[in-house]
């Protein structure tokens, strides 16, 4: 079905926003340039950008033009949230694609292997996503399911939630490992993206485990930097002479 006029304006600006083009502060093109690069009345355009920020993507200002304010992930590294969680939580909807499976030996992932603490003899479910925000690419996911806890895959699932099917089979997130790091694509990642070589990616790698506090779960997810901020909160633990000195103050 043929996108209405309004329509194509919005997913032009859209993609060029989630894929980092357009990054947060960026004027977009003017009302009068989108007519003539569209061929179409001002009302039409105008209908385009109320809609975009009516959705929070651009902010327009009087007299000065549409700027692009978001829409970006504000992630908490406090509690465990999944992709589709993280996006559902800025109104955008989340997407995924799988495009590639294969079975495997975890002899042949020895790292892997080791962070899951399987044998030679056991095996892995090994799966590549891209992870979509309103159909827009927003992250690409390499993921390591242990076999052992996660004896079958339910393909459906990895199209859309893959927590919702570990939670179906009793598979609950108790904690997991983070690091996490900057990155440049790869010529693969770049055309998956629909990115440019500048983009930078912000790389995610972590083991998960389960309410047992068996690791199932090893995943690197590579996202468009512009799209996810990682909020993390730290304390520092009081020394016995602080932590006296504080309660004498209440003393």
């Amino acid at each position: 079905m043929k996108q209405a006029k309004h329509e194509e304006i919005q997913s032009y600006i859209k993609k060029r926003i989630m894929s980092g083009s357009y990054p947060v502060g960026h004027q977009i093109e003017t009302e009068v340039q989108l007519c003539e690069k569209f061929k179409v009345s001002r009302q039409t355009v105008n209908k385009a950008l109320q809609s975009l920020a009516n959705d929070g993507y651009i902010d327009r200002k009087r007299g000065k033009g549409s700027f692009v304010i978001g829409p970006f992930v504000q992630k908490s590294m406090r509690r465990h949230t999944s992709f589709t969680k993280d996006l559902e939580s800025v109104g955008i909807k989340p997407g995924s694609r799988l495009l590639k499976y294969d079975y495997i030996s975890a002899k042949d992932e020895p790292e892997v292997a080791s962070a899951l603490r399987l044998a030679e003899s056991d095996f892995l479910h090994y799966f590549i996503r891209l992870r979509t925000g309103d159909n827009i690419p927003i992250a690409i996911s390499y993921s390591y399911l242990s076999a052992q806890a996660v004896p079958e895959i339910d393909f459906s699932a990895l199209s859309y939630s893959q927590d919702k099917m570990l939670q179906d089979m009793n598979i609950h997130h108790r904690r997991a490992i983070y690091q996490l790091s900057a990155c440049s694509p790869t010529e693969a990642q770049m055309k998956l993206l629909e990115i440019e070589h500048h983009t930078a990616l912000f790389r995610n790698h972590h083991i998960t485990f389960n309410q047992y506090d068996i690791p199932y779960e090893y995943v690197d997810t590579y996202y468009i930097g512009s799209k996810y901020t990682y909020n993390i909160e730290v304390s520092t633990e009081l020394s016995e002479v602080q932590e006296q000195n504080e309660q004498e103050k209440y003393k």
